[in-house]
C-alpha cells in the first residue's frame, strides 16, 4: 500500500497537518470539465459611452493544464473600452482569477479588456495576447471615431464555453424551414438549414439530424416514383450523402442522422436537398403544414466529450 501526503476533498487535515492544498484542489476541479470557458452568464452589453457591463456568471479558468483548473464567479461590473481610433477596432473582453501564491498582487477575480490594432477590417488576429490564465469572454467591435459603443458590439459567436466532462449540453442549434411547394429541380440543390456553434476545448461529438418532407415531380425514369438526395455538410464540405425514394401521389417525411466529431472552435453544419439527376430521375417538391407535415428541419445535438 502507498499513501500520499494530501487528503481528499471533504476530509480534514491528518494528525501531521497534511490536507488538501490549492494545487490538488485545482486538479480535482480539472477532472470535472472538458476545458476552460464560460459556464453561465458573463454576457455583456454597452451602458453608455465606451463602457460595458459584464453580467454575473461563472467560468472555468487555468494557467496551464499542469496547474489544473479553477472555478470563478464574477458578481457583475463595468469595464471601459479605450477610445476609438481613426479605423475600426476589435477588442477582447477577458476574465482572470488572480493567485497571490503564483505572483499576482491579490487573490481576486478580475475582468479586463485587451485592445486590438485598428484596421480597415479588424479581426481577432489583430488583438494582442490576453493575460495568462484568462478565459475569453468575447470580442467587441469598436467603430472608428465613434462616441459610444454600438448596441450590437458584442461578437457573440466568439465567446468560449465549456461543459462538464462526460455530459451532453443538449441541442446546440435548430434550423426549421417551412417553405411550401418549393420545387428543387432535377440535378439542382437547395440548402434549407445551417447551424453555427462553438465547440469547447478538447472537442466534442455530435449528432446531426436532417428531416425533409417532399413529394416527387417531373418523374422521368418511372412515372410512379422519383428520388432525391440529402447532403450534410460540415464547414462547407460534404460529410455524407443520403439518397431516398419519393412518390408523386403522397408526401414522404424522412429523417437522416449523422454522427460527427469536431475539434475546438466555431463550426457550421448545413443540410442540402437535391432533386435527382441520375438513376431514378425526378424533381422534389417540399411540403409543410403546421401540426401535420413538418417541412424541412436541421438540428444538432451534443453527445459528449471525444473519448481519450
Amino acid at each position: 500500500m502507498t499513501t500520499s501526503n494530501v487528503t481528499a476533498l471533504g476530509i480534514a487535515q491528518d494528525k501531521d497537518g497534511n490536507g488538501l492544498d490549492a494545487a490538488t484542489h485545482r486538479k480535482i476541479i480539472q477532472s470535472k470539465w472538458t476545458g476552460t470557458g464560460v459556464v453561465s452568464g458573463l454576457d455583456f452589453k454597452p451602458v453608455g459611452g465606451m463602457r460595458l457591463r459584464v453580467n454575473p456568471g461563472v467560468a472555468v479558468l487555468s494557467r496551464s493544464e499542469a496547474d489544473g483548473y479553477v472555478e470563478a464567479y464574477w458578481p457583475g461590473g463595468e469595464v471601459t473600452i479605450d477610445a476609438p481610433d481613426a479605423k475600426d477596432r476589435y477588442d477582447v473582453v477577458w476574465m482572470r482569477a488572480n493567485d497571490a501564491a503564483q505572483g499576482d498582487s491579490d487573490n481576486r477575480v478580475e475582468v479586463g479588456v485587451t485592445k486590438g490594432t485598428p484596421a480597415d477590417k479588424p479581426t481577432v488576429e489583430d488583438v494582442g495576447k490576453i493575460p495568462d490564465g484568462s478565459v475569453y469572454l468575447g470580442g467587441v467591435w469598436v467603430d472608428a471615431n465613434s462616441s459610444q459603443l454600438a448596441s450590437d458590439c458584442w461578437d457573440r459567436e466568439s465567446t468560449s464555453y465549456t461543459v462538464p466532462s462526460g455530459t451532453s449540453s443538449g441541442t446546440v442549434g435548430i434550423a426549421s424551414n417551412t417553405s411550401n411547394a418549393r420545387k428543387v429541380r432535377k440535378g439542382e440543390s437547395w440548402t434549407f438549414g445551417s447551424v453555427t456553434f462553438q465547440v469547447p476545448e478538447g472537442g466534442r461529438s455530435y449528432l446531426a439530424f436532417a428531416m425533409v418532407s417532399v413529394w416527387a415531380a417531373d418523374c422521368e425514369t418511372y412515372d410512379w416514383m422519383g428520388s432525391g438526395y440529402v447532403e450534410l455538410l460540415v464547414d462547407g464540405t460534404v460529410n455524407c450523402c443520403f439518397k431516398f425514394a419519393c412518390y408523386p401521389a403522397v408526401t414522404t417525411s424522412q429523417t437522416f442522422t449523422l454522427p460527427i466529431t469536431l475539434n475546438e472552435g466555431t463550426h457550421t453544419v448545413s443540410a442540402r436537398l437535391w432533386g435527382s439527376g441520375s438513376d431514378v430521375v425526378s424533381s422534389v417538391v417540399t411540403q409543410y403544414e403546421s401540426g401535420y407535415i413538418p417541412g424541412q428541419k436541421l438540428f444538432v445535438v451534443d453527445v459528449g466529450r471525444i473519448p481519450d
